[in-house]
Parts: C-alpha cells; structure tokens; sequence
C-alpha cells in the first residue's frame, strides 16, 4: 500500500482553509455588509437567500452527476479544485463591490454575484469533500485527511473572526466599502494559492465504481426515507 505523505494531508487540509475563508466571511459579515454598506434593504435580503437555497438545492446533486461524468488524467474530483479556483476568488470579490447603481440596480447586482458564488462554492467544495474516497481506501488515511480538514477549517474561521474587522479598517481608513473589497481581495488571492497548492500536491488513486442507477430513481429512494424527510424537515 502507497504512504500518504505528511505534505500530501497538509496539502488537502488547504483546500478547506480556503474555502472558509470566504465562506466564514460570508457567513459573518455578508449580512451587515448588504444592509450597512451597500443599503440593501432586509426584504431584498431575505429574497437573496430564499432564491440561493433554491438554486443550491438544484446544483448540489447535479455536481455529484457531473463528478461521476467527469474522467480526466487528474482524476474525477480534483481538477474542479483547479478549475473553480480562480473563478471562485473573482466571483466572491465582486460580492463585497459596491456599484454605483440605484437602489433595483444593486438588488440585482448582489442577486446575481450571490446565485453565481453559491454555484461556483458547490462546484468546488462538493468536488473538494467528494475527492477523499478518491485518494485512499484506507480508514486510518481517511481519518488523517479529514483531522488536516477539520483543522483547515478551523483556521480559516479563526482568521476570518480575528483579522477580517482589523484589516477593513486598516486598508479602508474609514471607507468600509474600500475595506471590505480590499480585505476579500486579499482572501480571495491567498485562497486562490491555497487551492493550487492543494490540488497539485494531492492525488487521485481510487477510481471509484460508477453506479448505474438513475437520479430519478435516487429521488424515489430519499423520498421513502423517512429519517431522511425528517432531517430535511429539521434543516429547513
């Protein structure tokens, strides 16, 4: 059996420091920035999240199709880790802009960035997560990528809650518009070097069996799963 590498487990544990460092953001701040900055209105905002948990509920299982559909010479998960990472920093800097449009205008602005960076976060994340029973078939390796995993994660929110506050004040000067793009700017390229790093020190060496099994007839399967409609019901 191959070694997993200590720098091949760091290597993936990236991958998840740089997701959260833009979802963490978002998380905690995307909310006081629509209202306090950019002068969105909360009825605006509450319509901005219902229609992305709609289209989040329509892309989520249709990137585990096309991951299945997808053979490459890098492997089936792990070039999305290449291919999402630029487009992932462009898409979540321009969520914290600021256009000098009319109060419709910037709805819609933030509509449309918001809907584009929870398609481009799936099409990275589930490919990131899924890309595990890729590299090995061995628990205690499963385990060990997960623990770098966990403690990427970890670390991002722990920047995010501690700099992000400092670094707008300090890059804007009074201007949070300034502060706050300037900042996302800044994780977006340090998240972009991660997800490099990520996706050229790790690899794919499990090819998994495809099932042949239709979506439709997953849905029929979920649907008579009363735990799973129960856990559904809870989330929602």
């Amino acid at each position: 059996m191959e070694k997993i590498s200590l720098k091949e487990r760091f290597s993936y544990g990236l991958g998840d420091l740089a997701c959260n460092l833009m979802f963490q953001l978002i998380t905690a701040y995307l909310m006081f920035f629509y209202t306090d900055v950019a002068g969105i209105g909360l009825g605006a905002i509450s319509l901005i999240m219902l229609v992305a948990r709609v289209v989040d509920a329509v892309t989520d299982p249709m990137m585990g199709v096309v991951i299945d559909k997808t053979h490459t010479k890098w492997g089936k998960a792990r070039p999305y880790v290449l291919w999402m990472a630029v487009p992932f920093g462009i898409i979540s800097a321009s969520m914290f802009l600021v256009p000098n449009f009319g109060g419709t205008g910037k709805f819609i602005y933030a509509l449309i960035t918001y809907i584009l960076f929870c398609i481009v976060y799936t099409a990275l994340n589930i490919p990131y997560s899924t890309m595990l029973s890729c590299m090995t078939d061995d628990v205690s390796d499963r385990l060990s990528f997960n623990m770098f995993k966990s403690l990427g994660a970890s670390l991002g929110g722990f920047i995010v809650m501690g700099a992000t506050l400092t670094l707008v004040g300090m890059i804007g000067q009074g201007d949070q518009k300034k502060g706050f793009f300037g900042t996302v700017v800044l994780y977006a390229a340090v998240g972009i070097i991660l997800l490099m790093i990520c996706f050229k020190n790790t690899r794919e060496r499990i090819i998994p069996e495809t099932e042949k099994d239709s979506v439709a007839g997953a849905i029929k399967v979920a649907v008579k799963n009363k735990y799973w409609l129960l856990l559904c019901g809870i989330t929602f």
